[in-house]
């Protein structure tokens, strides 16, 4: 088809272009039709082929330029799908797509047009109107309508237009042929109306739709039909049901026929319900196919309102159903009961009585209107007189009746229900024998599907199976409670109470057994078997915030409160603590029954975000946020620090103390050295040649005494030194010897240079600064010299004593000497003792000619001792050896000048054992 106008262009070229050359420049085809103002009818998805022809001679076709318009926009087609037909003609063929909405253009690239040519810049297009042929209608049906007491002329008909959207407008004819006469309507749309000039009851008519637009036409299948197919009558008129006292279980329906049957012969259908129930009943059709007006509905519950609705057709089942019509109500007759009452006890016991609870329903099958409960307590086989009577409260679901039984009596009730008519059954259950406790079922178990909830049990293993089931259940809200009974084989029930959700229920089994017992035939419940569950669970409505109960440097106890079972709405299945420090988050799960916990692991002096997600099965709930911050130190840390370093510097203290008083000799010694007292010194006491002397002079004697200062370390003569001295000094032997301490003290602490003090002197040596005078130590108490250093010790002493010759001449040794030591309450000092443990050698003692002995720095041999090398002497010979010693002035005068002239150069004196005293003495 495409080819068709190409061609048709080509031949018709040369007398367009000469016909329309001074008035266009440009020409496409195929043209539209100038009536249609849509534009050209093209079919979405098929190729469309154009044309342009151009009409001037300074135009090439080379320099067509093909594009389409979707809007605003222009879209210029690729030049691969170009055709050049000859120099003054090209085409395209394109696909037609949903986006061509605007004009369809051909122009020519104005850089290729000379520029007196009046086409520079104009394009020349067409108008696409795009779509589908129209599908064929199907499911075409036709329908009349009653109107008064006859069919209406109009014929109404539905069809379907196909699932394609034709896009372009396509128009809908409907046709109903009837005798030979065609009548017909169109439509825009999927249904319509002909109007016949009267209706043509048992004739045959032909009804068929033709579909029309632009690009084609379809016809739907053509029905042939009795007219009264497409009859639709109205539904019976005054339906009315009549209630009989003496039929309870059944109600008369009439009504009136809608139509006369010499138009339609009618057969009916009817309908039944309780009403509210909206579960409709139907009377077998073939009970009602007659033409007739009344029927009986039978089998019915007595004292029970009923709903009624009635419809129509035709006989010939040609046609459709009428309506049904308005709701008849009417209510069953009276009735006695035909099944017992529901009851179930509780009881307790008090003392010797056991209380009686009984729980009475009204008989499922009342069929009518219950008055009272009559009740009879069975006790022991005889019946208690007269019957008790319960007024009936139909406003409750339940009624209680109280009772009291002695405790060990065996005992049953047994109640019936009376109306206006009669007494229902007697129903019975026996009060609970405490002597036979009769077994539970097992496994029970509920399960929530589908808005209902399930229990489920198994049998109780017995030789006696029960006889049925009792289902309780009891909210743990509102203390709102019911029971059910189930048949003897059910091991499933569906729990038929107006449940809740998010409530949390009791579910209890219990089964019933009969038992006899003497003449008596007993329905005993056994054991009760629970479970609690829920209908539907959710997620808590709240979750309650927790406490910090206490908080440690590296722990934390937190407590919260348990969920408010109403706030619940399902099982809690754990609890999650989920606390974040530093973006780190760390999470502890807890029980369900469990209610604190201790966080661990804490770092100390850290704040914490803390917060709480209470689990159901339905998901979860958090708690608001709240902040708790750790301690640097544990509560009481501080104070057991400050009580350790208090014990500890107690303890330091106290041994401290302790050392002190143990060795307070040597800190004494240490820090408060004693030193001699030569005023108070008992040397006179001790002295080995006292008794030899002529008396002892008095203390103040020692005011006669002048100051002598020796270098003790300076080589040289000391009567070189200090001749101008020595006659000053007094000349009484017995002061040197009275004074003489004997522990050579004056060595020891003295200043550098040795001092005796005079008389006024000495009354000031206590002060720290004062000199004190001494005596030199004449021996030690018990002391026997010995060997040639003790030889050598008395023969000088005695040569010093006897004459002043130069010359010491070796003499035999002399008899022991036993020697006596100061008795002074002074302590020996540190240097005195130290000398007499150090077993050096002294020199020998000078002889008695001079004042003291002077030692040499060279060594510490005697001078008499031919050897020149030290001698070991004793230590108790060594104070001996090394003191200095004082002597009568007047020997002194008579040796000084000889022994300065004989002693040779070579001789070493003994060093001084005490060394010179810095600053005097301490005070005592």
């Amino acid at each position: 088809m495409a080819v068709f106008p190409l061609l048709l262009a080509v031949l018709l070229l040369p007398s367009v272009h000469a016909f329309q050359e001074n008035t266009r420049c440009v020409d496409i085809s195929p043209h539209p039709d100038p009536e249609q103002i849509s534009g050209l009818p093209v079919e979405l998805g098929k190729e469309f082929t154009a044309t342009c022809l151009l009409r001037q001679k300074d135009l090439n076709a080379n320099h067509i330029v093909w594009a389409y318009s979707n809007g605003h926009k222009v879209i210029t087609l690729p030049r691969e799908s170009y055709r050049k037909i000859n120099d003054s003609a090209g085409s395209i063929t394109v696909n037609v797509t949903q986006d061509m909405t605007g004009f369809f253009t051909c122009a020519v690239d104005h850089h290729h047009t000379i520029s007196q040519s009046d086409c520079k810049g104009y394009s020349y297009g067409i108008l696409l109107d795009r779509g589908y042929p129209p599908e064929k209608p199907t499911d075409l049906t036709c329908q009349t309508v009653q109107v008064g007491s006859r069919m209406s002329n109009n014929v109404t008909c539905h069809w379907n237009p196909g699932t394609r959207d034709p896009v372009m407008h396509t128009n809908y004819t409907l046709y109903i042929e009837e005798s030979g006469d065609v009548y017909h309507r169109r439509e825009s749309n999927s249904s319509g109306t002909v109007v016949l000039k009267i209706f043509p009851h048992h004739m045959d008519v032909k009804i068929w739709v033709e579909a029309e637009n632009r690009l084609g036409k379809a016809t739907s299948e053509v029905l042939n039909q009795d007219a009264d197919s497409l009859i639709k009558t109205n539904p019976p008129a005054k339906v009315r049901i009549i209630s009989e006292q003496a039929i309870p279980r059944s109600l008369l329906i009439q009504w009136n026929h809608t139509i006369d049957q010499t138009y339609v012969m009618l057969k009916y259908n009817i309908r039944f319900c309780e009403k509210d129930s909206h579960t409709w009943s139907e009377v077998p059709r073939k009970n009602t196919k007659d033409y007739q007006d009344s029927f009986r509905l039978q089998e019915l519950k007595p004292y029970t309102e009923y709903m009624v609705q009635v419809r129509c057709k035709s006989q010939k089942d040609l046609g459709y159903w009428s309506d049904w019509s308005r709701n008849a109500t009417a209510r069953t007759a009276e009735d006695q009961p035909s099944s017992k009452p529901d009851l179930w006890m509780n009881t307790t016991v008090d003392g010797d009585q056991k209380i009686v609870q009984v729980f009475l329903k009204k008989p499922l099958e009342s069929n009518g209107k219950i008055l009272q409960y009559e009740i009879k307590i069975v006790q022991g086989g005889v019946t208690r007189e007269p019957p008790s009577l319960l007024p009936f409260e139909g406003e409750k679901p339940f009624q209680l009746f109280e009772f009291t039984v002695p405790r060990q009596s065996v005992a049953y009730v047994n109640v019936t229900a009376n109306n206006s008519v009669g007494s229902s059954p007697p129903g019975d259950l026996a009060v609970p024998w405490m002597a036979l406790e009769l077994p539970a079922v097992s496994d029970v178990g509920a399960l929530a599907q589908d808005g209902l909830l399930w229990v489920r049990w198994s049998a109780p293993v017995l030789k006696g199976l029960p006889v049925e089931y009792v289902l309780q259940w009891v909210s743990l809200l509102d203390g709102a409670w019911d029971w059910q009974r189930e048949p003897r084989n059910a091991t499933k029930a569906c729990v038929k109470g107006n449940l809740q959700p998010f409530v949390p229920y009791n579910v209890t089994v219990v089964p019933i057994y009969h038992r006899r017992f003497r003449d008596m035939h007993l329905r005993l419940p056994g054991r009760a078997a629970t479970v609690t569950t829920y209908l539907e669970e959710g997620v808590p409505d709240v979750v309650p915030m927790a406490e910090v109960l206490q908080t440690w440097k590296s722990s934390a106890e937190l407590l919260w409160k348990e969920i408010p079972l109403v706030k619940q709405r399902g099982f809690i299945t754990h609890y999650i603590i989920i606390y974040e420090s530093k973006g780190v988050k760390t999470a502890e799960t807890v029980a369900p029954d469990m209610h604190s916990l201790i966080l661990k692991n804490l770092t100390k002096d850290t704040t914490y975000k803390v917060h709480i997600e209470a689990w159901t099965a339905a998901g979860y709930r958090k708690s608001d946020f709240f902040y708790m911050s750790t301690p640097k130190y544990d509560p009481g840390e501080i104070e057991l620090i400050v009580v350790c370093v208090c014990f500890g510097f107690l303890f330091f203290t106290i041994l401290t103390l302790r050392l002190c008083f143990k060795n307070k000799e040597t800190l004494k010694k240490k820090f408060w050295p004693q030193v001699p007292d030569p005023y108070n010194s008992t040397v006179a006491k001790w002295s080995p040649d006292l008794s030899a002397r002529a008396g002892t002079p008095k203390e103040t004697t020692l005011g006669d005494l002048s100051v002598v200062e020796v270098d003790v370390f300076d080589q040289k003569s000391l009567c070189d030194e200090d001749k101008t001295s020595l006659p000053a000094l007094k000349k009484d032997k017995y002061l040197s010897e009275e004074h003489s301490s004997g522990i050579g003290g004056s060595s020891c602490m003295s200043s550098p240079r040795q001092s005796v003090s005079d008389s006024d002197e000495a009354d000031s040596g206590q002060t720290t600064a004062s000199t004190v005078q001494y005596s030199s130590v004449v021996g030690y108490k018990g002391q026997t010299p010995g060997g040639g250093a003790a030889s050598t010790a008395a023969s000088s002493s005695s040569s010093s004593s006897s004459s002043s010759s130069s010359t010491v001449t070796a003499a035999t040794p002399a008899p022991a000497h036993t020697f006596a030591r100061s008795e002074s309450t002074q302590p020996l000092l540190d240097c005195e003792e130290q000398q007499e443990g150090s077993g050096q050698s002294g020199a020998g003692r000078g002889g008695g000619g001079s004042l003291f002995r002077r030692p040499h720095r060279g060594g510490f041999g005697d001078a008499g001792d031919g050897s020149g090398g030290p001698t070991q002497l004793h230590p108790s010979e060594q104070d001996e050896q090394d003191s200095l010693e004082f002597g009568p002035a007047e020997d002194a005068a008579a040796v000084e000048q000889p022994q300065t002239q004989t002693q040779p150069a070579a001789t070493q004196l003994p060093r001084p054992s005490y060394m010179p005293q810095q600053s005097g003495y301490r005070p005592q």
